[in-house]
């Protein structure tokens, strides 16, 4: 026994450090516990933080009607001491009602064995594996469950701090608002549905007209100060629905759905007049922006929008500070 659960062991975290799936890896391990351990079901129940219920998120050989149906309040039972006080739980036909209740899945089993999931000082759920024969669970099988409930954690936690990362890639760490790359993204979206629906749409492309004087006479703190401020206006005056970016150090990019360029126009004016009355930081800094501002075209692409609107940009440029100029 203590042979097979260590090829079973082997076998469940084979490809945990190359694997970048972590559904690929659960799987992998849901297999090996079949195969190795005869497990007829096995499932990862993890707590929702939203509804503080624990819910099966990951499963084997389970309907869906019954992972879905799967919703359990930690309690002071079974799942309240697999929680807070024992990292594993064996579960027979022997045990008291409440404790076999608490696991149930679809049908009836003989043995269950479950095993708490953790990282970061914090209880994520459980990996509950049930079997239809009964068989002794020694020291060495519970060590073998521990080991592969650790490798779990692993493989959530490194999930967990890719989307994290995804997450930050997405957004400026200076102002908040979409990075380049994501905004081109969204924008190539919304190009898509426009074109397709027949919807006008109008892209803005702006940059301060001072920022390098701004960085050489108060510093890089400040000059960020006020490209924070400069966003914060720019969203004021967008809705909801309106799309905000990045598009270099100190330029700013944005898209508004379902709206000609004439109305960005308008809307971009009440922009300048209301950054024209501004002052940003103790030094009351002060700056203005030119704006380029176009709309999308039938059957064009994306980069021919976005070149258009780099078009117009550079002729407000070149009419001097705060001018805004419109390519339909």
């Amino acid at each position: 026994m203590k042979d097979r659960l260590l090829t079973a062991l082997c076998h469940a975290l084979q490809g945990i450090t190359t694997e970048t799936s972590a559904t690929r890896i659960l799987q992998k391990i849901f297999d090996c516990l079949k195969v190795h351990l005869h497990a007829e079901q096995s499932i990862i129940a993890l707590k929702n933080p939203k509804t503080d219920y624990i819910e099966a998120v990951h499963c084997k050989d389970v309907f869906r009607s019954a992972s879905c149906e799967f919703r359990r309040c930690v309690g002071n039972n079974l799942i309240g001491r697999l929680f807070y006080a024992e990292p594993l739980v064996v579960v027979t036909k022997d045990s008291p009602q409440e404790d076999y209740r608490e696991l149930f899945l679809e049908k009836d089993y003989a043995l269950a064995v479950a095993t708490r999931i953790s990282y970061g000082g914090r209880t994520l759920g459980f990996l509950a594996s049930y079997f239809a024969e009964p068989f002794p669970v020694d020291t060495h099988v519970k060590n073998f469950f521990l080991a592969v409930g650790g490798a779990v954690s692993i493989v959530l936690e490194r999930e967990e701090t890719f989307k994290a990362l995804a997450e930050l890639r997405r957004f400026d760490p200076v102002t908040g608002l979409l990075c380049n790359s994501f905004f081109m993204h969204k924008l190539g979206e919304e190009v898509n549905k426009s074109g397709r629906f027949g919807w006008p749409l109008s892209v803005i492309l702006l940059d301060l007209d001072n920022f390098k004087q701004i960085l050489n006479l108060h510093g890089l703190e400040r000059g960020q100060a006020v490209l924070v401020g400069v966003a914060d206006e720019l969203k004021a005056c967008l809705r909801g629905v309106d799309v905000v970016g990045v598009a270099g150090t100190d330029e700013f990019i944005a898209f508004m759905p379902n709206t000609p360029p004439e109305q960005a126009e308008a809307v971009m004016k009440r922009f300048r007049q209301n950054l024209a009355a501004r002052d940003f930081t103790d030094r009351r800094i002060v700056t203005s922006s030119s704006i380029g501002i176009t709309g999308l075209r039938p059957n064009e692409t994306l980069d021919d929008l976005v070149w258009r609107v780099q078009s117009a940009l550079f002729a407000a440029r070149k009419k001097g500070p705060g001018m805004i100029v419109t390519l339909p």
